[in-house]
């Protein structure tokens, strides 16, 4: 294997541009990641909300009904 041309020297336009194309990539690939987290996390959020709103209103109706059995 031949070592990088740059090994004690300035590295040279090609090591820098394949350099900056990696640095690229790594950040394409975060800014994925945090994307699909972000997307997932909010998707989630809403199925939440939507079962709290549910349950509240079961709790609503229970709360009503116990109230009817005691008034009489």
């Amino acid at each position: 294997m031949v070592p990088p041309v740059f090994i004690g020297s300035v590295p040279s336009g090609m090591e820098l541009a394949v350099m900056a194309f990696l640095l690229i990539l790594i950040a394409a690939v975060a800014y994925g990641t945090v994307w699909v987290v972000r997307a997932v996390s909010d998707r989630g959020g809403s199925d939440l909300e939507a079962r709290v709103e549910h349950l509240e209103g079961e709790v609503a109706a229970l709360r009503e009904d116990r109230r009817n059995r005691e008034e009489p």
